[in-house]
């Protein structure tokens, strides 16, 4: 069985948890607090719509894209 998929699933895990550091500690702070959901609503619709667009492509993990045979 081909665990690839797992690697680049803890890959990603990694990456996403950088960038939410990065928003929460740099970012945040200088967005006043009301404004605060507004982003965070903006940025989770915008993480959405990727993913909608990864899993409907025909090249993602989820068409066979990455395997090899």
């Amino acid at each position: 069985m081909d665990f690839s998929w797992l690697i680049w699933f803890l890959v990603v895990v990694v990456f996403l948890s950088i960038g939410f550091w990065i928003l929460k500690a740099l970012i945040m702070p200088v967005v006043p607090p009301g404004a605060q959901p507004i982003v965070w609503a903006i940025i989770g619709i915008a993480l959405l719509i990727g993913l909608l667009i990864f899993v409907s492509s025909g090249s993602g993990f989820f068409h066979g894209g990455f395997h090899t045979r």
